[in-house]
């Protein structure tokens, strides 16, 4: 009698130097007709991260993966996949696990076929197709569903297969091109969690690609942020939202207010001056700005606190970036409160407050105070 499949099993790949860098990426390029979609891209990927390539519509990140993947040809540049070069290799070559947006499930197999096919293209000795099916399918919590038809499961249940099918022939690296985002919201959170559980269960190499700021800083250890086939920035969630390196990654993470404005001290105390009139003091000042450079101040929304003017001093102007605010608008938005405030009398701040953090100003508040702590302004050079 066969022992019963153990989702463990599916770890248990071929002998792997664990230094060795996963993927290798340099210099590539791909350039179709007159438009260069990639320029210049290089990122290593380390053994068992989980990588999210991240960047709004038509920014290169899923050309990059393809590429990758085998799928597109790039035009220069090379990639390594465990010190190996698959630059020019097709895709069965290249010991990989491929997720599709659309999941690409075949309709007329069974889910136990549609997982069991990439294992079929690999050869698998028949007598282990089986239980490397249902070891995957323990993985995915999808065990008792091997009969069913495609159309016959629900959407977070055809992308698990289609994970399914990724993995089962154990790959050296996994590539997810927007897999979540066919999902309705509830289910795309749930599945974020799972998709996460997955991987770090499997330690398999990972690399996704979302434009979803949020899905990447819930699920990534390392995020590489891409603008028109550029990479911007590469570092940790927090280092990327809490210390962006270029004037796109600051504007692009969260709901944020950006302001023009000058450097008009710098050194222990640097404080900038924005268009209307508004001075605020600041913690850090990049590199190379200096006294006089025109500069973008970016404010992320939940780093405004607004408070009612009596529960603060009678004289904010003796205060640390702390100005009377005069409500514009305030909405629901269910866990947070939206503001819309003016200050200086002609510069409006957007502000994001938690509920539950207690009592809230309301429209029919009578003066109000905004305050900003100077380590949560966030200045960049204008021309970065």
């Amino acid at each position: 009698m066969s022992r019963p499949p153990q989702p463990a099993d599916i770890r248990k790949e071929e002998a792997v130097d664990m230094g060795e860098t996963a993927l290798g990426i340099a210099n590539l390029r791909k350039v179709f007709g007159d438009h260069v979609a990639v320029k210049g891209f290089s990122l290593d990927v380390e053994q068992g991260e989980f990588l999210s390539l991240l960047g709004p519509s038509g920014c290169g990140k899923s050309t990059i993966l393809r590429m990758v993947a085998g799928l597109i040809e790039p035009s220069d540049g090379r990639i390594l996949i465990r010190g190996t070069d698959v630059t020019w290799k097709p895709p069965s070559r290249r010991n990989i696990g491929l997720v599709f947006q659309s999941y690409a499930l075949f309709p007329h197999m069974s889910v136990f076929e549609n997982v069991a096919f990439g294992l079929r293209r690999k050869k698998v000795f028949q007598k282990d197709i089986s239980p490397r099916v249902e070891e995957a399918l323990a993985l995915v919590r999808l065990t008792g569903l091997e009969h069913r038809l495609p159309q016959e499961l629900s959407g977070g249940q055809q992308q698990r297969v289609a994970l399914a099918r990724a993995v089962a022939p154990r790959p050296a690296l996994l590539l997810l091109d927007e897999p979540l985002s066919n999902l309705d919201a509830k289910l795309r959170d749930a599945m974020r969690l799972e998709l996460r559980r997955l991987q770090r269960e499997l330690s398999v190499t990972t690399v996704f690609v979302t434009h979803d700021q949020e899905e990447a800083l819930t699920m990534s250890d390392r995020i590489c942020v891409l603008s028109d086939g550029e990479h911007q920035q590469t570092g940790t969630p927090r280092e990327v939202y809490s210390q962006p390196s270029t004037k796109f990654v600051a504007e692009f993470f969260g709901r944020s207010n950006a302001f023009t404005g000058s450097l008009i001290e710098n050194g222990e105390h640097p404080r900038v001056s924005l268009e209307g009139g508004l001075t605020l003091s600041v913690a850090h000042v990049p590199e190379g700005v200096n006294t006089g450079d025109q500069v973008r101040v970016i404010i992320r929304q939940e780093n405004v606190d607004l408070c009612h003017a009596e529960e603060g001093s009678s004289d904010a102007n003796g205060r640390v970036n702390c100005f009377p605010a005069t409500m514009v608008v305030s909405s629901f938005a269910g866990r947070d409160q939206q503001y819309l405030v003016r200050i200086a009398d002609t510069i409006e701040l957007a502000a994001e407050l938690r509920i539950a953090q207690g009592r809230l100003p309301s429209e029919e508040s009578g003066k109000l105070e905004a305050r900003i702590a100077p380590d949560d302004v966030i200045v960049m050079a204008e021309d970065k």
